[in-house]
């Protein structure tokens, strides 16, 4: 070895061997990245908690929607009964009325403490006549009014399924290359569930999406493109095997966090779809589709879920007003 690169190595090694201010800047700059992806992380876990409480009150108002509609008919089939029995009280009142007025003539002929008390028993059931037809109008009013908001929200719910149905079938036409590969698609509570077994998106361990799952999530991102007022939740799940991973990742709450944002990243590159309805959240091991007593088993449940979600504003505004009533 020449002279000068020989002292330049020995300078190199001087220096890397030393407890200077190389390997502590490097420290530092090492701890600083440190404390920003634990601070990252724990924004994380905050805004994943605030996500599944989100989800949980979207995947129990389509339920609301439906217990609500079958109270609103029985209270419907109530209402009807109550106005049958009060149309026939009143046609009873209106007879009983008509006989008084028939013998009207002979009773005004008797005695004039007789004929004050007709006339008082007269006045009094014309007034419950006019007071029955008050109420029979209203009845009547309420009931129209209430068969019509039930008619309008059974029609909404309808419009809800079609619409659910014709954005499975475009899934299904879309993702028919990957039948097969861990990717099925169910309708259920009034949502469509898209499942993809972590084999086709992730390496072991990694929350960066393969080139098999990079075309997937671009099948899925087309058709919501053509859905702009649906939700998305992005749900990461894993089995129930400890995270064994490094870095800042702790668990499997953070892995499957990771992932289900992984995939929003990708989604959300389309400038066509809005980010404000896409939402990520983590349900680690605590949700399996199977129980983890196998291999096979704990693959399946190692999953990340597209759940789409129509707009429900709509119905919960009708549930707030047939609660109201």
């Amino acid at each position: 070895m020449n002279r000068p690169i020989r002292i330049a190595a020995l300078c190199l090694l001087a220096c890397l061997l030393s407890t200077g201010c190389v390997s502590k800047k490097l420290y530092n700059e090492l701890a600083a990245r440190h404390a920003e992806a634990v601070a990252e992380n724990e924004a994380l876990a905050a805004e994943n908690q605030k996500n599944l409480s989100e989800a949980g009150r979207y995947r129990s108002l389509y339920q609301e929607a439906s217990d609500q509609l079958e109270a609103a008919r029985r209270q419907s089939a109530a209402d009807r009964e109550a106005l049958e029995q009060l149309k026939r009280q009143y046609a009873d009142s209106q007879q009983s009325y008509q006989k008084m007025l028939e013998n009207k003539e002979s009773l005004l002929d008797a005695s004039s403490r007789q004929a004050r008390e007709f006339l008082a028993e007269l006045k009094a059931k014309q007034d419950s006549i006019s007071s029955l037809e008050t109420e029979l109008a209203k009845k009547q009013a309420d009931l129209n009014s209430r068969e019509a908001r039930v008619a309008q929200l059974e029609e909404m719910i309808s419009q809800i399924q079609d619409k659910l149905t014709s954005v499975k079938n475009a899934l299904m036409d879309a993702l028919v290359g990957f039948e097969g590969k861990g990717l099925t698609i169910t309708q259920r509570d009034g949502k469509i569930y898209v499942s993809l077994e972590n084999r086709l998106l992730f390496p072991s361990g990694s929350w960066q999406v393969d080139s098999e799952g990079r075309r997937a999530i671009a099948e899925i991102t087309k058709v919501l493109v053509a859905q702009p007022d649906i939700r998305v939740m992005i749900e990461g799940h894993t089995d129930n095997v400890p995270y064994r991973g490094q870095g800042v990742l702790k668990d499997n709450w953070d892995l499957s966090v990771m992932r289900a944002t992984a995939i929003v990243k990708l989604i959300t590159q389309n400038p066509s779809i809005d980010p404000r309805n896409i939402t990520a959240a983590g349900r680690s091991e605590y949700d399996p589709v199977l129980p983890n007593t196998n291999s096979d088993n704990r693959a399946r449940n190692r999953r990340t879920e597209v759940i789409i979600t129509p707009d429900l504003s709509a119905i919960e505004k009708m549930i707030d007003e047939l609660s109201i009533d």
